[in-house]
């Protein structure tokens, strides 16, 4: 199983929990072993078209990395969308079916469970409270719809490796970035980086994707058990999700880090037209989730 989280990472402990379980609900029959980010040299990029072509029979992904080869994968992306935790839930449990069945008709691959990811934060060297506070600062981003979002509140999109990001953040290279609370613990990003926005940017969905050949030749009491395991990993991966925020948020402030509150709702509200922009976009499958995820979210 191809993990495109780092050792180590909640995420990657939950996708073992998952392994371990299908291996005893199996009595060992079904193995899997989790290899984590770098280990077999894929790029996290090419992951849904290695499941899709059988060089990995399974893989622990998130949206945010595969989205490029189908981009309505993409649907819990699209920025400031997502109102909260409980939500995130319900949209990643409403549109996974819908999003399963494309993936089976059109790229033979079987979502064998879904899970919420973490929100992004904006983190800053320097303090801001206000959107004219933030304008030209340079914010390392990733994906399509996020940079848009960056330049609507008039900072500046850099694009680079997370590799790269703390040097380039020591250097003066970028003022910011935009990642959840984990990496500020995990990468040091504490040491070079005070200042936190709360304001769930975005949030991809993390499914677990096998080859739809590969799973469709297992005998019926596997394909059950590998089920079973994702459903006891989502409930492990519920309580996660939010226990670490807490820990990494608790954890960031022993560092010295200020965490602020006040930028969400203003800059929401300058990125409401990339809704319907993102949506125009879609094919029709992604338009079918945005409606659902739109409605979800009680906008």
């Amino acid at each position: 199983m191809d993990n495109t989280a780092k050792m180590g990472f909640w995420v990657s402990k939950d996708w073992e929990l998952f392994a371990a379980e299908v291996s005893r609900l199996t009595e060992g029959r079904l193995h899997i072993t989790v290899y984590h980010a770098g280990m077999l040299g894929f790029k996290r990029t090419d992951v849904l078209r290695l499941v899709r072509d059988g060089v990995l029979t399974i893989a622990g992904t998130a949206t945010g990395y595969i989205g490029g080869d189908w981009p309505s994968l993409g649907v819990t992306e699209v920025p400031f969308l997502v109102p909260s935790d409980e939500k995130m839930a319900e949209m990643v449990k409403t549109v996974s079916p819908i999003m399963g069945k494309y993936l089976e008709e059109n790229w033979d691959t079987k979502i064998i469970g879904a899970y919420p990811g973490p929100p992004l934060q904006l983190y800053t060297k320097k303090p801001v409270e206000t959107l004219e506070d933030c304008k030209g600062l340079k914010i390392r981003t990733t994906g399509v719809a996020l940079p848009k979002a960056v330049e609507l509140a008039g900072m500046v999109p850099v694009s680079m490796g997370i590799g790269e990001v703390y040097m380039a953040l020591q250097r003066g290279t970028i003022d910011g970035l935009i990642t959840c609370f984990a990496p500020g613990i995990d990468c040091k990003f504490y040491e070079v980086v005070k200042n936190v926005q709360e304001v769930g940017a975005k949030r991809s969905t993390w499914p677990i994707l096998a080859n739809l050949d590969d799973y469709n030749a297992l005998p019926a009491n596997m394909k059950e058990a590998l089920a079973k395991a994702a459903e006891v990993m989502g409930e492990v991966w519920a309580a996660d999700i939010t226990d670490y925020a807490n820990k990494y948020k608790a954890m960031l402030k022993d560092k010295g880090v200020t965490i602020r509150y006040t930028l969400r709702e203003p800059w929401a509200e300058l990125s409401r037209p990339l809704w319907e922009e993102w949506r125009a976009e879609a094919d029709a499958t992604g338009k079918l989730m945005y409606d659902k995820v739109y409605e979800i979210s009680g906008y």
